[in-house]
């Protein structure tokens, strides 16, 4: 019997919640002794919490989640902020994550929703290890990596934290999404959910471009979730073999290339970013309308 299977057995699910906790507590002490590999632990650790909630049962979790902790705590006494940044934001992304995958949520939104859900966190957690502990990761990631703090980091640094976020998601989602389906876990998308894509994608880039000339930080996030969903329609539009279509994403995908390149530095700092999201704001466009004519077809 392989080890990444349904757990059946109370002695199965502790055995495995087990391997899985020890995995977490070696991860927190590492990233105690070599500070640096935790800006790259941080985006395995919620892999192992996931694998804990799919293949376990969910009664179960609470027990694996508080002995984690407790542990990690216990070895890394003086590193308590890799617990409270990294490993507690990581087991509850893991369970939320393997919960709504469970529940046959589309992966789209699966992924976006826990995105979202770990940045939250993560800022949570950066407010919390500053006043627990007077510790400003803020100040110490740019000191762990050796660069300076520039208006660019201040500019990007919540949205990058959605983009670390986002990988972290993905890569869960790459490792379980096979054996989700074993279980008979798998979601159907019709034209329905594909219209709802287009709109949602739609809508958040103009909301984006908006807000951008309030905060750059919101316009960027809102930016990069456009972006996010606008591969899930290419990806789409290359499987049903929607030639067209993406013909027409690249030409808007050059174009908004083009204008980035040639007005970035005559517009205000961080402004000309927005031109990348012409190609996710013509393409939901292009797709919503397509599949609008097919449903319109087919009554």
């Amino acid at each position: 019997m392989g080890i990444f299977n349904k757990k059946e057995t109370i002695t199965q699910n502790m055995a495995f919640m087990a391997i899985m906790a020890g995995i977490n507590v070696l991860l927190s002490l590492l990233a105690g002794f070599v500070p640096v590999s935790a800006i790259f632990l941080v985006i395995f650790l919620p892999l192992v919490s996931t694998l804990v909630e799919v293949f376990c049962k969910d009664k179960y979790y609470p027990i694996y989640a508080f002995a984690t902790i407790g542990l990690s705590f216990a070895v890394s006494f003086w590193n308590y902020e890799a617990t409270v940044f990294y490993l507690i934001p990581a087991i509850l992304i893991g369970f939320t994550f393997g919960f709504t995958l469970k529940r046959n949520v589309s992966p789209i939104w699966a992924i976006l929703i826990n995105t979202i859900l770990q940045t939250l966190l993560t800022i949570g957690s950066l407010y919390l290890i500053k006043l627990i502990f007077e510790e400003d990761m803020y100040e110490r990631i740019p000191q762990i990596l050796h660069f300076d703090i520039t208006p660019a980091y201040e500019v990007f640094y919540i949205p990058m934290l959605f983009v670390v976020s986002l990988i972290e998601i993905v890569l869960s989602y790459i490792v379980v999404s096979n054996e989700i389906k074993k279980f008979g876990y798998e979601y159907q998308n019709g034209i329905g959910e594909k219209a709802f894509l287009a709109i949602t994608t739609m809508s958040i880039t103009l909301v984006g471009v908006g807000i951008e000339f309030l905060s750059h930080s919101a316009g960027y996030i809102c930016l990069f979730i456009a972006i996010y969903l606008f591969v899930f329609i290419v990806i789409d539009e290359a499987i049903n073999k929607k030639y067209a279509l993406l013909i027409i994403d690249s030409v808007a995908l050059v174009i908004g290339l083009l204008l980035f390149q040639l007005l970035n530095q005559v517009l205000p700092a961080f402004i000309g970013g927005m031109f990348f999201g012409l190609a996710p704001l013509v393409t939901s466009c292009t797709y919503l309308i397509h599949y609008l004519l097919i449903r319109k077809t087919n009554k």
